[in-house]
């Protein structure tokens, strides 16, 4: 059983980061990368031909392990899956990364059918580190015509609203929402293929778990997990998870 079309994917590339932000639904950075055999099992749950339409790169920060981001596009190439749109977050701390990051981010932007949703953001509110190079940051990715700024800090502390996970649960005086999953929408076409659709999210974590949304902290992703890459039966499982109540989901919220 393989994938034909997800319609939002997403890949955590590294559970490292180089800020430690108060309000981080992640909880605590652990040591931890994908490596290029976990991209490889996940990407071979898809069939010849397959879609996916918005791929997002998450962490941890994602210039942590740029050879992530690169080798997937290597590998997505390899198996002629199309990829409509991506998407990026980066905190920019790491400056001397810049130019590197820019540099795949055009490949994936060259590489992609569509570019609707491509974007690449720049993370920066009342929780991260002041970074003294920020203007300079910002100019330098803005020379690409997807960056976006995602800058909060003009809200009000009154209009920040935090996910109740990781450090958050911590952070007094913000309105916290409780944690909501999603579950992806799932179709077996007549080929047999999967359909992965809705509200949902297709998520790789750095260990290899598959998990059904992307918003929540490292322990409940991994407490939620549906499938595992490295088994080579991962679609088939993630599909009756889906399907069927997760002991260990209900277990995790």
């Amino acid at each position: 059983m393989h994938i034909g079309y997800a319609s939002d994917v997403a890949i955590e590339v590294t559970r490292r980061c180089n800020m430690h932000c108060a309000h981080c639904l992640r909880g605590d950075a652990q040591n931890m990368d994908i490596t290029h055999e976990t991209i490889d099992n996940f990407l071979d749950g898809f069939g010849p031909g397959a879609c996916i339409g918005n791929l997002l790169f998450t962490g941890g920060e994602i210039m942590l392990n740029l050879d992530a981001i690169r080798y997937t596009l290597q590998a997505v190439k390899r198996r002629k899956i199309s990829v409509m749109s991506f998407y990026m977050v980066t905190n920019g701390k790491e400056v001397s990364l810049l130019d590197e990051l820019i540099h795949a981010a055009i490949d994936w932007y060259v590489y992609a059918d569509d570019n609707e949703l491509t974007g690449i953001a720049l993370s920066h509110d009342p929780f991260h580190e002041k970074l003294e190079d920020w203007g300079k940051i910002k100019r330098t990715l803005s020379a690409l015509s997807f960056f976006s700024a995602d800058d909060k800090n003009m809200y009000k502390q009154s209009d920040i609203i935090l996910t109740d996970e990781g450090r958050a649960k911590d952070l007094l005086g913000f309105k916290k929402r409780a944690l909501v999953i999603s579950f992806p929408e799932i179709y077996e076409t007549n080929n047999g293929e999967l359909d992965i659709s809705g509200c949902g999210r297709l998520y790789l974590s750095s260990n290899g778990n598959i998990a059904p949304d992307c918003d929540m902290s490292y322990n409940h992703i991994d407490a939620c997990a549906m499938a595992n890459v490295s088994d080579k039966n991962w679609v088939e499982r993630f599909k009756q998870n889906c399907y069927e109540e997760n002991p260990m989901f209900a277990n995790a919220v």
